[in-house]
Protein backbone atom coordinates (compact mmCIF):
# COMPACT_ATOMS: atom_id res chain seq x y z
CA UNK A 1 0.00 0.00 0.00
CA UNK A 2 1.69 3.36 -1.31
CA UNK A 3 0.71 6.91 0.27
CA UNK A 4 0.34 9.67 -1.61
CA UNK A 5 3.89 12.13 -1.56
CA UNK A 6 1.64 14.95 -0.24
CA UNK A 7 1.11 12.79 3.40
CA UNK A 8 4.79 11.57 3.34
CA UNK A 9 5.86 15.30 3.42
CA UNK A 10 3.41 16.00 5.92
CA UNK A 11 4.25 12.71 8.06
CA UNK A 12 7.79 13.55 7.71
CA UNK A 13 7.13 17.26 8.64
CA UNK A 14 5.26 16.41 11.90
CA UNK A 15 8.27 13.98 12.80
CA UNK A 16 10.98 16.49 12.00
CA UNK A 17 8.76 19.09 14.62
CA UNK A 18 8.00 16.29 16.90
CA UNK A 19 11.57 15.86 17.46
CA UNK A 20 12.40 19.13 17.60
CA UNK A 21 10.02 20.18 20.73
CA UNK A 22 11.25 16.99 22.21
CA UNK A 23 15.01 17.93 22.03
CA UNK A 24 14.15 21.51 23.13
CA UNK A 25 12.28 20.00 26.27
CA UNK A 26 14.84 18.11 27.18
CA UNK A 27 17.39 20.94 26.78
CA UNK A 28 15.42 23.28 29.18
CA UNK A 29 14.90 19.93 31.39
CA UNK A 30 18.85 19.79 31.75
CA UNK A 31 19.63 23.17 32.41
CA UNK A 32 16.79 23.28 35.08
CA UNK A 33 18.49 19.91 36.80
CA UNK A 34 21.82 22.16 36.20
CA UNK A 35 20.37 24.92 38.28
CA UNK A 36 18.89 22.39 40.93
CA UNK A 37 22.43 21.04 41.56
CA UNK A 38 24.07 24.45 42.26
CA UNK A 39 21.41 26.52 43.63
CA UNK A 40 21.75 24.78 47.52
CA UNK A 41 25.85 26.01 47.37
CA UNK A 42 24.90 29.72 46.32
CA UNK A 43 25.36 32.40 49.55
CA UNK A 44 23.99 35.79 48.92
CA UNK A 45 26.32 38.37 50.66
CA UNK A 46 25.12 41.69 51.88
CA UNK A 47 27.64 44.14 53.17
CA UNK A 48 26.75 47.10 55.18
CA UNK A 49 29.34 50.24 55.38
CA UNK A 50 29.07 53.83 56.54
CA UNK A 51 29.62 56.21 54.20
CA UNK A 52 31.46 59.15 55.21
CA UNK A 53 29.70 62.60 55.69
CA UNK A 54 31.47 65.70 54.05
CA UNK A 55 29.68 67.69 57.25
CA UNK A 56 30.47 65.90 60.85
CA UNK A 57 27.34 67.09 61.93
CA UNK A 58 25.15 65.14 59.23
CA UNK A 59 24.09 61.78 59.94
CA UNK A 60 26.16 59.14 57.94
CA UNK A 61 24.96 57.27 55.04
CA UNK A 62 24.43 53.53 54.79
CA UNK A 63 26.09 51.77 51.98
CA UNK A 64 24.40 48.29 51.44
CA UNK A 65 25.39 46.40 48.78
CA UNK A 66 24.68 42.62 47.20
CA UNK A 67 27.19 40.19 45.96
CA UNK A 68 27.55 36.46 45.86
CA UNK A 69 29.38 33.39 46.52
CA UNK A 70 29.59 30.25 46.78
CA UNK A 71 30.39 27.12 49.27
CA UNK A 72 33.66 25.08 47.83
CA UNK A 73 35.78 22.36 49.17
CA UNK A 74 39.08 23.74 50.33
CA UNK A 75 41.15 20.41 51.11
CA UNK A 76 39.25 19.42 53.74
CA UNK A 77 37.27 22.10 54.59
CA UNK A 78 34.10 23.75 53.26
CA UNK A 79 34.12 27.64 52.98
CA UNK A 80 32.60 30.26 50.90
CA UNK A 81 34.36 31.90 47.92
CA UNK A 82 33.83 35.41 46.87
CA UNK A 83 35.80 37.87 44.75
CA UNK A 84 37.94 39.78 47.22
CA UNK A 85 36.39 43.32 45.88
CA UNK A 86 33.14 42.42 47.02
CA UNK A 87 34.32 42.16 50.44
CA UNK A 88 37.11 44.34 50.44
CA UNK A 89 37.41 46.50 53.68
CA UNK A 90 34.07 45.05 55.08
CA UNK A 91 34.12 44.30 59.29
CA UNK A 92 32.23 40.97 59.68
CA UNK A 93 29.74 42.31 61.73
CA UNK A 94 28.84 43.99 58.67
CA UNK A 95 28.03 40.90 56.24
CA UNK A 96 25.36 38.97 56.44
CA UNK A 97 25.00 35.71 54.83
CA UNK A 98 21.86 33.98 53.19
CA UNK A 99 21.83 30.66 52.09
CA UNK A 100 19.60 29.58 49.65
CA UNK A 101 17.45 28.22 51.98
CA UNK A 102 17.11 31.44 53.88
CA UNK A 103 19.63 30.90 56.80
CA UNK A 104 21.15 33.76 57.78
CA UNK A 105 24.94 34.02 59.36
CA UNK A 106 27.80 36.04 59.52
CA UNK A 107 31.47 34.94 58.62
CA UNK A 108 33.90 34.29 61.41
CA UNK A 109 37.02 34.94 59.46
CA UNK A 110 37.97 36.35 56.20
CA UNK A 111 40.83 35.18 54.27
CA UNK A 112 41.59 37.14 51.05
CA UNK A 113 44.07 37.64 48.83
CA UNK A 114 43.58 41.34 46.50
CA UNK A 115 46.54 40.12 44.00
CA UNK A 116 44.47 37.24 42.96
CA UNK A 117 40.67 38.43 43.65
CA UNK A 118 40.25 35.51 45.84
CA UNK A 119 38.53 35.66 49.15
CA UNK A 120 37.76 32.61 51.30
CA UNK A 121 34.74 33.15 54.07
CA UNK A 122 34.67 30.98 57.37
CA UNK A 123 31.63 30.11 58.83
CA UNK A 124 29.80 27.87 62.25
CA UNK A 125 26.86 27.35 59.41
CA UNK A 126 26.95 23.82 57.49
CA UNK A 127 27.37 24.37 53.93
CA UNK A 128 26.70 22.52 50.60
CA UNK A 129 29.91 22.97 48.29
CA UNK A 130 29.38 23.03 44.35
CA UNK A 131 30.25 19.76 42.47
CA UNK A 132 33.40 21.12 40.58
CA UNK A 133 34.24 20.86 36.80
CA UNK A 134 37.57 20.45 34.83
CA UNK A 135 38.11 24.29 33.81
CA UNK A 136 41.04 22.83 31.78
CA UNK A 137 38.66 20.75 29.68
CA UNK A 138 36.19 23.56 28.55
CA UNK A 139 36.09 24.86 25.25
CA UNK A 140 35.37 27.96 23.04
CA UNK A 141 31.23 27.56 22.32
CA UNK A 142 30.19 25.40 25.45
CA UNK A 143 27.15 26.19 26.65
CA UNK A 144 27.34 27.90 30.60
CA UNK A 145 25.07 28.96 33.07
CA UNK A 146 25.72 31.96 35.34
CA UNK A 147 24.08 32.47 38.69
CA UNK A 148 24.12 36.01 40.48
CA UNK A 149 22.23 38.45 42.04
CA UNK A 150 22.57 41.69 39.59
CA UNK A 151 20.51 45.05 41.22
CA UNK A 152 19.90 42.68 44.53
CA UNK A 153 17.99 40.21 42.63
CA UNK A 154 18.98 36.84 44.32
CA UNK A 155 20.19 34.23 42.54
CA UNK A 156 19.10 35.48 38.89
CA UNK A 157 20.56 32.94 36.21
CA UNK A 158 21.42 33.54 33.16
CA UNK A 159 22.65 31.82 29.93
CA UNK A 160 25.21 31.52 27.40
CA UNK A 161 28.62 30.42 26.04
CA UNK A 162 32.04 30.71 26.44
CA UNK A 163 33.29 33.18 24.20
CA UNK A 164 37.21 32.73 24.30
CA UNK A 165 39.75 31.00 26.56
CA UNK A 166 43.01 32.24 28.43
CA UNK A 167 41.96 35.99 28.17
CA UNK A 168 45.24 37.39 29.54
CA UNK A 169 44.07 40.35 30.86
CA UNK A 170 40.75 42.72 31.84
CA UNK A 171 39.55 45.61 30.07
CA UNK A 172 40.91 49.10 30.95
CA UNK A 173 38.53 50.00 34.26
CA UNK A 174 39.01 46.50 35.65
CA UNK A 175 41.72 45.45 38.05
CA UNK A 176 44.64 43.94 37.08
CA UNK A 177 45.34 40.29 37.41
CA UNK A 178 47.97 39.35 35.49
CA UNK A 179 49.19 35.75 37.39
CA UNK A 180 45.52 33.43 35.66
CA UNK A 181 43.81 33.32 32.38
CA UNK A 182 40.24 34.20 32.05
CA UNK A 183 37.71 32.64 30.79
CA UNK A 184 35.39 34.93 28.36
CA UNK A 185 32.12 34.92 28.49
CA UNK A 186 28.36 36.37 26.71
CA UNK A 187 26.10 35.22 29.97
CA UNK A 188 24.21 38.25 30.66
CA UNK A 189 26.28 39.89 34.15
CA UNK A 190 25.97 43.13 35.63
CA UNK A 191 26.90 44.31 38.83
CA UNK A 192 25.82 41.65 41.75
CA UNK A 193 27.03 38.87 39.96
CA UNK A 194 30.81 39.21 41.38
CA UNK A 195 32.01 35.68 42.82
CA UNK A 196 28.96 34.06 41.52
CA UNK A 197 29.47 30.46 39.95
CA UNK A 198 29.43 29.81 35.94
CA UNK A 199 28.25 26.43 35.70
CA UNK A 200 28.29 23.67 32.90
CA UNK A 201 24.81 22.49 31.44
CA UNK A 202 25.31 19.10 34.14
CA UNK A 203 25.64 21.98 36.52
CA UNK A 204 29.39 21.67 37.53
CA UNK A 205 31.27 25.06 38.58
CA UNK A 206 33.84 25.87 36.03
CA UNK A 207 34.40 29.41 36.84
CA UNK A 208 33.63 32.18 39.19
CA UNK A 209 32.53 35.35 37.85
CA UNK A 210 34.86 38.01 38.49
CA UNK A 211 34.44 41.20 35.97
CA UNK A 212 32.68 42.94 33.62
CA UNK A 213 33.69 44.82 30.35
CA UNK A 214 31.51 48.02 29.86
CA UNK A 215 31.36 51.32 29.74
CA UNK A 216 28.49 52.04 31.69
CA UNK A 217 28.58 49.66 34.30
CA UNK A 218 25.74 47.62 32.50
CA UNK A 219 25.95 44.02 30.73
CA UNK A 220 27.16 44.59 27.34
CA UNK A 221 27.60 40.48 26.35
CA UNK A 222 31.08 40.39 27.42
CA UNK A 223 31.92 39.28 31.10
CA UNK A 224 34.87 37.18 32.80
CA UNK A 225 35.37 34.35 34.93
CA UNK A 226 38.49 33.02 37.13
CA UNK A 227 39.02 28.75 36.10
CA UNK A 228 37.63 27.40 38.53
CA UNK A 229 40.75 24.80 39.34
CA UNK A 230 43.04 28.30 40.26
CA UNK A 231 40.46 29.13 42.52
CA UNK A 232 40.47 25.76 44.12
CA UNK A 233 44.22 26.23 44.19
CA UNK A 234 44.24 29.73 45.71
CA UNK A 235 41.55 29.17 48.19
CA UNK A 236 43.12 26.05 49.59
CA UNK A 237 46.38 27.99 50.08
CA UNK A 238 44.86 30.45 51.85
CA UNK A 239 42.46 28.51 54.09
CA UNK A 240 45.84 26.12 54.98
CA UNK A 241 48.46 28.43 54.98
CA UNK A 242 47.60 32.13 55.01
CA UNK A 243 49.09 32.75 51.78
CA UNK A 244 49.23 31.69 48.21
CA UNK A 245 52.97 30.63 46.75
CA UNK A 246 53.35 32.40 43.31
CA UNK A 247 56.20 30.86 41.42
CA UNK A 248 59.10 33.25 40.07
CA UNK A 249 62.16 33.46 38.38
CA UNK A 250 63.60 36.96 38.99
CA UNK A 251 62.56 39.44 36.56
CA UNK A 252 61.13 42.81 35.48
CA UNK A 253 59.61 42.90 32.28
CA UNK A 254 59.68 45.98 29.76
CA UNK A 255 56.34 47.45 29.42
CA UNK A 256 57.95 49.96 26.91
CA UNK A 257 58.25 47.03 23.91
CA UNK A 258 55.64 48.12 22.04
CA UNK A 259 55.38 47.91 18.40
CA UNK A 260 58.07 50.41 17.13
CA UNK A 261 60.03 48.09 19.28
CA UNK A 262 59.19 45.33 18.30
CA UNK A 263 60.34 46.19 14.51
CA UNK A 264 63.31 47.46 15.40
CA UNK A 265 64.34 44.16 16.99
CA UNK A 266 63.68 42.64 13.45
CA UNK A 267 60.39 41.29 14.85
CA UNK A 268 57.53 40.40 12.05
CA UNK A 269 54.79 39.65 14.59
CA UNK A 270 53.47 41.08 17.62
CA UNK A 271 55.03 38.21 19.98
CA UNK A 272 57.72 38.07 22.83
CA UNK A 273 58.36 40.17 25.79
CA UNK A 274 61.80 41.97 26.79
CA UNK A 275 63.56 41.27 29.85
CA UNK A 276 64.44 45.23 31.57
CA UNK A 277 65.71 44.12 35.37
CA UNK A 278 67.01 40.46 36.48
CA UNK A 279 67.06 40.13 40.42
CA UNK A 280 70.80 39.52 41.74
CA UNK A 281 71.10 36.45 42.48
CA UNK A 282 67.49 35.61 41.45
CA UNK A 283 66.86 32.55 39.18
CA UNK A 284 67.25 34.08 36.13
CA UNK A 285 70.85 35.60 37.23
CA UNK A 286 71.99 32.62 37.60
CA UNK A 287 70.87 31.13 34.54
CA UNK A 288 72.53 33.89 32.51
CA UNK A 289 69.84 35.78 31.97
CA UNK A 290 70.50 39.61 30.87
CA UNK A 291 68.63 42.74 30.38
CA UNK A 292 67.80 43.63 27.03
CA UNK A 293 66.89 40.28 26.25
CA UNK A 294 63.97 39.43 24.48
CA UNK A 295 61.85 36.11 25.07
CA UNK A 296 60.44 34.35 22.47
CA UNK A 297 59.20 30.80 23.99
CA UNK A 298 59.21 29.16 27.09
CA UNK A 299 59.31 25.13 26.54
CA UNK A 300 57.61 24.95 22.93
CA UNK A 301 55.15 27.62 23.57
CA UNK A 302 56.05 30.93 21.61
CA UNK A 303 55.01 33.86 24.25
CA UNK A 304 52.63 36.52 22.88
CA UNK A 305 53.10 39.30 25.74
CA UNK A 306 54.24 40.37 29.11
CA UNK A 307 51.08 39.13 30.46
CA UNK A 308 51.56 35.84 29.00
CA UNK A 309 55.03 35.09 29.85
CA UNK A 310 53.90 36.09 33.94
CA UNK A 311 51.51 33.62 33.26
CA UNK A 312 53.38 30.92 32.14
CA UNK A 313 55.90 31.33 35.12
CA UNK A 314 52.60 31.06 37.34
CA UNK A 315 51.30 28.14 36.20
CA UNK A 316 55.17 26.65 36.35
CA UNK A 317 55.73 23.89 39.41
CA UNK A 318 58.34 25.51 42.05
CA UNK A 319 61.97 24.04 41.71
CA UNK A 320 61.41 22.77 37.72
CA UNK A 321 63.38 24.47 35.40
CA UNK A 322 62.06 26.55 32.62
CA UNK A 323 63.40 26.29 29.29
CA UNK A 324 63.39 29.75 28.03
CA UNK A 325 64.27 30.67 24.05
CA UNK A 326 65.69 34.34 24.28
CA UNK A 327 67.12 36.54 21.44
CA UNK A 328 69.85 38.66 22.52
CA UNK A 329 72.26 40.94 20.10
CA UNK A 330 69.94 39.72 16.79
CA UNK A 331 71.41 35.48 18.19
CA UNK A 332 69.18 33.00 19.44
CA UNK A 333 70.11 31.66 23.37
CA UNK A 334 68.65 29.06 25.73
CA UNK A 335 68.57 29.76 29.68
CA UNK A 336 67.00 27.16 32.03
CA UNK A 337 66.46 29.27 35.13
CA UNK A 338 64.45 26.81 38.32
CA UNK A 339 61.73 28.30 39.43
CA UNK A 340 61.12 29.68 43.14
CA UNK A 341 58.61 31.21 44.52
CA UNK A 342 57.73 34.17 46.84
CA UNK A 343 54.51 33.94 49.39
CA UNK A 344 51.65 36.69 48.46
CA UNK A 345 50.39 36.86 51.99
CA UNK A 346 46.53 37.12 52.51
CA UNK A 347 44.55 39.76 54.61
CA UNK A 348 43.15 37.93 57.27
CA UNK A 349 39.98 39.73 58.95
CA UNK A 350 38.24 38.82 62.16
CA UNK A 351 35.93 40.00 64.71
CA UNK A 352 36.45 43.27 66.09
Amino acid sequence: MSFPKFYVITLFISLCQALSAQVEINAQSQLRVACERALPSVVTIETRIQSPSERTSQRKRIISETGIGFALMCGKQTAIVTNYHVVANVPLNSILLTLHDLQFTRPTKIIASEEFDVAVLLTDTELIPVTIGDSDTVEVTDAVLSIGNPFGLRESVSAGIISAKNRLSLPSGNQKLPLQGFFQTDAQINPGNSGGPLLTTDGKVIGMVTAIASAGGQNEGIAFAIPINSIVKIATQLLENGFVVRPQIGLELDTDFDLEARIKAGFRRIVGTRVKNVVPNGAAYAAGMLSGDIITHVGKTEVLSDEHFIQLVARSAVGSKLDIEIIRKGQMLRCQPTVSSINVQGKVTLPE
